[in-house]
């Protein structure tokens, strides 16, 4: 799923693992690099850019990523804000 949202908004990080172990967190994608931005499931974006919110579950003896959604934040131009640098 792939969501868009602006600076300030915030989206929760979840997976129902009930039958694994999964450790879930939010990745930043700048297009060249990523990391992890956090651990925690809510995240308020304080940036624009490409989120993604991600878990590694152990499924027997194997690790397994998997990716619940992707958000695009941007910048939203306001009447305020336009003119400044931001």
């Amino acid at each position: 799923m792939e969501l868009t949202r602006t600076i300030n908004d915030k989206a929760n990080c979840s997976f129902n693992s009930s039958n694994q172990s999964c450790n879930s967190s939010w990745i930043f994608d700048n297009g060249t690099n990523n990391w992890i931005e956090s651990y925690e499931k809510v995240i308020e974006f304080k940036r624009p850019g490409r989120f993604i919110c991600q878990a590694i579950c152990l499924i027997g003896n194997n690790n397994c990523t998997f990716t619940s959604v992707t958000v695009n934040v941007h910048v939203t131009v306001t009447e305020e804000s336009q003119g400044k640098k931001i």
